[in-house]
């Protein structure tokens, strides 16, 4: 991943690592298949960013390009490891101004320099709101524990450190509130 964040920096454009790296370090340790970077990509460092990252990645520029135009996500793949790199684009919602202000730097490697890391919050409440997503969707009742335990795990790590309160406040709009009740039962942050 650090080839397409130094191009990122390169080109004054914002970026932050999410994804089972994130929750991992906010959490309980998980395997990571792939590498999830929020980008907040224009239109305009798209051609710029294709010379940086051709180097190093195989990808698609008009899934690139098609990405920008319409927030959605991308995928590089880094020659090296084949490991594949999300490009998330950000959508410029509310919550994502919100959780931007949260995201702090942190040091993966000593040999490399300190990446901008999703906060606690921001991946507490996209988990849940995955979770939900799923749980809701699914007509044979069955939960994803995986992603249950993953919540709760960040929630348990982070405990004192969490602003509850403001996942408290992001949990009405997002409507979950019942989920994310739940899930503070689980952690032992609150009673039944």
């Amino acid at each position: 991943m650090l080839p397409a964040l130094l191009a990122f920096d390169q080109l004054h454009v914002s970026s932050y690592l999410v994804g089972s790296i994130a929750s991992s370090l906010h959490g309980m340790q998980q395997l990571a298949r792939d590498i999830d970077l929020v980008v907040d990509l224009p239109e305009r460092a798209i051609a710029p960013l294709l010379a940086l990252l051709k180097p190093y990645y195989s990808l698609d520029e008009d899934a690139i390009w098609e990405a920008v135009r319409t927030r959605k996500s991308c995928s590089l793949i880094y020659l090296d490891s084949l490991m594949k790199v999300d490009v998330i684009l950000t959508r410029r919602e509310a919550f994502d101004t919100s959780m931007h202000r949260l995201v702090g730097r942190h040091t993966l490697d000593e040999n490399a320099p300190p990446v901008c890391l999703a906060s606690a919050s921001e991946m507490i409440l996209f988990k849940l709101r995955r979770y939900q997503r799923d749980e809701y969707s699914r007509s044979d009742g069955m939960r994803n524990d995986a992603e249950w335990n993953d919540i709760v795990g960040m929630l348990k790590v982070q405990g004192p450190d969490l602003d509850l309160p403001l996942l408290e406040e992001w949990a009405g709009p997002l409507d979950m509130t019942e989920t994310w009740q739940r899930a503070l039962v689980d952690a032992g942050l609150c009673g039944a």
